[in-house]
């Protein structure tokens, strides 16, 4: 006697331009707190927004992060991946970041990761060189720790604390 079986798989996607934009207001707040703390200009963290969000909106993203670097310290991060699996359902408050546990003259710079099988990864990155992203980024090294997670409708970032926040 034989049996068989069939399975087939499916992937849901939320991605919708609205869900996008809600969660990218969070996102927006949580930048404008780096600057608020002194370690960015408004300027470039509402142009790094900007970019962001049409990474995002071109469903290019698998995750950016911001990475901060205190004068004499080791390197930290905030990590945000993307979630567009319906699997994301908490919406939490943006901000609690802390960071005023880093020093004055902290540096900030942003990567973000491209998904490899993106429909439009190529638009993503043609978009990023004509603004004046380099090519070359590097993300940090350690998973994280999960800190909060803003979604709409199981679209999402879940947001880590990357390295040692001491």
């Amino acid at each position: 006697m034989y049996y068989t079986a069939t399975a087939t798989a499916s992937r849901t996607n939320t991605y919708t331009e609205a869900r996008v934009r809600y969660v990218m207001d969070k996102v927006l707040e949580d930048f404008m707190t780096i600057a608020v703390r002194g370690f960015a200009p408004f300027e470039r963290m509402t142009a790094w927004y900007e970019d962001v969000r049409a990474v995002l909106l071109l469903e290019a993203a698998e995750f950016f992060e911001i990475q901060l670097t205190p004068p004499r310290g080791k390197k930290v991060g905030i990590r945000y991946t993307v979630i567009d699996d319906g699997s994301i359902a908490e919406d939490e408050a943006s901000g609690g970041q802390n960071l005023y546990g880093l020093p004055n003259g902290t540096t900030v710079a942003i990567v973000i990761h491209a998904r490899d099988d993106a429909k439009k990864r190529d638009a993503a990155l043609a978009y990023l060189k004509r603004r004046g992203w380099s090519m070359n980024g590097t993300v940090l090294q350690d998973e994280g720790a999960r800190d909060r997670g803003y979604s709409k409708d199981g679209y999402g970032v879940q947001r880590a604390r990357i390295g040692n926040w001491q």
